[in-house]
């Protein structure tokens, strides 16, 4: 997470590290989980128009695998503006009181304005008015730095709305720079703006971070029954791991529906290869023939992805099949039941229809 554009990823991607543990969990228990961590101040959406809905496209951030480095945006801000300086002193490390708040509040600032240890956030854009909280974790530190002209309006409603366990603790700020009154209060005779007032601020619409170069990806379509042949070919394309990624639903959880991710890895494909069996033809193969084959088609149609069929052993098609839907694909190979011949074959196939086709 930390080395994929500093603590940014799509839900997409997130999802596919959660095949990566022991547990198999649904799609519907890997977005409950998402928004999970989204509550628990772990982690929040990143979009380019607010009012979207989550997507499997929609990144996420994660403030803890955030970059280190202060933004450029952030330490230009500091040395234009007059300001109050406030600090709280912790007796452990402050990671979550300052990515719980990170995480709340992110949405009302750019992306270039929040970092591992700290978040500036403009409560007047125009003026470029703000504040910033920012972590030593050296010095078991947060401190609080805010415009002059704002300080009077927002101290209270920042410092009541960074919790340390559980608690919203006011008292232990001190002030370390920047003129105040002689009140206990620091601002005793102004009217403060409350918690509410700066979570209503409006959420800012993010630059979307751009895709990062990928591998071209195979989908392979297959029945359940040729689980053997979908075996033997994912053999040969671990060896071939750094041209393309291939996937197929063998890990996929609840392989019986239609699910979200399929539908993702389908409609995103850069090439197909359907194992043509049988098996594959048989009608009662409802999500082969109505999900799978139809998305596969348009995509060659609109997209002009490259398409494969690859027959299992001595199967061909006959006018006893739909045809035409197959014949409009690559026209096919045919793998040999015989395993010996069949893994010659494969070693040309990648070679002469894989590489040449996909790469």
């Amino acid at each position: 997470m930390r080395s994929q554009l500093n603590g940014k990823c799509t839900v997409h991607t997130l999802f596919k590290d959660f095949d990566k543990t022991d547990t198999t969990y649904t799609i519907e228990e890997k977005w409950m989980f998402l928004k999970f961590m989204h509550s628990c101040g772990l982690c929040f959406p990143l979009k380019a128009n607010p009012s979207d809905p989550d997507t499997l496209y929609t990144y996420y951030v994660f403030p803890e695998f955030l970059t280190s480095t202060k933004p450029l945006l952030v330490r230009s801000w500091f040395r234009s503006q007059r300001v109050i300086v406030f600090q709280k002193q912790f007796e452990f490390l402050p990671y979550y009181p300052l990515h719980t708040f990170i995480s709340k509040f992110g949405t009302k600032t750019t992306y270039d304005c929040f970092w591992r240890s700290g978040i500036l956030i403009y409560t007047d854009v125009e003026e470029l008015e703000g504040f910033c909280i920012e972590a030593d974790f050296e010095k078991h530190t947060l401190t609080l730095t805010l415009d002059e002209s704002i300080a009077s309006e927002w101290y209270e409603a920042i410092v009541s709305s960074i919790i340390v366990h559980g608690d919203k603790q006011n008292a232990e700020w001190q002030l370390i720079s920047g003129k105040m009154q002689n009140h206990e209060s620091p601002f005793e005779d102004t009217m403060p703006k409350s918690t509410s007032d700066l979570e209503n601020l409006p959420d800012v619409a993010q630059k979307v971070p751009p895709p990062i170069h990928r591998k071209k990806k195979i989908v392979i379509s297959y029945a359940k029954e040729d689980i053997g042949a979908l075996k033997m070919l994912e053999i040969y394309f671990k060896g071939y791991s750094n041209e393309f990624d291939y996937w197929s639903d063998q890990n996929q959880d609840n392989k019986s529906g239609w699910k979200e991710t399929i539908k993702y890895e389908f409609e995103h494909a850069d090439g197909y290869i359907l194992l043509i069996s049988p098996h594959y033809m048989m009608v009662d193969k409802k999500i082969i023939h109505e999900k799978e084959i139809p998305t596969i088609l348009k995509r060659q149609k609109e997209k002009s992805v490259p398409v494969i069929n690859l027959f299992v052993g001595a199967f061909t098609l006959t006018s006893s099949h739909d045809v035409s839907v197959f014949n409009s694909f690559n026209k096919g190979e045919v793998m040999p039941a015989e395993e010996s011949k069949a893994q010659d074959f494969i070693n040309r196939f990648m070679r002469d229809e894989i590489l040449r086709k996909f790469i």
